[in-house]
């Protein structure tokens, strides 16, 4: 997966004759204006687990908080282990290392770039906007909750959720207009943002008319079935 490049997004909006989606905004409250490029991208580049979402960034701000949190309550002497993995010096592979400090000063500066990395991680993930602001328990306990609760879903039905919550997008966005009835040029056009951010279906080539059309169509609608039959099976 990756990010999906401006000037490919245009061009395919062109090609299809959505140019309202050039340059289209979207205002998410707490998070500010995010294009439909950078949702799209978000959306497909995001994992899905059941129904909970839980992004890479968040396990990022998990992680340092958690750290942090731990930090914030020992005292200054530390001990730290890990199992060898690049070996120096005569170590030996998988061999467990152990290092003890007891450096109020190191603590201190450790406690502070935490504290700055916390802060750069939580502005970054502002547009996701998955959970308000909270205090540093609060923020580990919202996230502990998503990530202990992480449910496994089939890849097919995985690919299909975040189709699915593109088609939303560009549904409410006045874009696509049938709702209940998945057209296939509306699907082609997921197929080929899929291709600009990197998803793993092949390239069946351009457009969305005759056997490439239908071909791609096909493909992201049973993506979309496999979603929607796997939520009716966690009722």
């Amino acid at each position: 997966m990756g990010s999906i490049n401006k000037d490919s997004f245009d061009l395919l909006c062109k090609e299809y004759g959505y140019n309202d989606l050039i340059g289209l905004v979207f205002s998410i409250p707490e998070c500010g204006d995010i294009t439909c490029r950078e949702r799209i991208e978000v959306i497909l580049n995001s994992p899905i687990y059941g129904d909970i979402t839980c992004f890479p960034e968040e396990e990022n701000v998990l992680a340092i908080a958690e750290f942090l949190d731990f930090l914030r309550s020992v005292g200054n002497e530390i001990k730290l282990k890990g199992d060898i993995q690049n070996p120096r010096y005569g170590e030996i592979q998988n061999a467990e290392r152990k290092y003890i400090f007891n450096n109020g000063f190191l603590k201190d500066r450790l406690l502070s770039f935490l504290s700055d990395l916390l802060q750069e991680e939580e502005i970054g993930r502002k547009i996701y906007n998955v959970y308000p602001e909270e205090s540093l328990q609060g923020t580990i306990r919202i996230l502990k909750e998503k990530t202990d609760n992480k449910k496994s879903i089939p890849k097919g039905a995985e690919e299909g959720a975040k189709f699915w919550r593109v088609y939303n997008i560009l549904w409410g966005a006045g874009i696509f207009y049938q709702k209940e009835q998945l057209q296939q040029k509306e699907l082609c056009f997921i197929y080929d943002c899929a291709l600009l951010a990197g998803c793993s279906i092949s390239n069946t080539g351009e457009g969305f008319k005759g056997l490439t059309g239908r071909e791609k169509a096909t493909l992201i609608r049973n993506r979309i079935k496999a979603y929607q039959d796997y939520c009716k099976k966690e009722d």
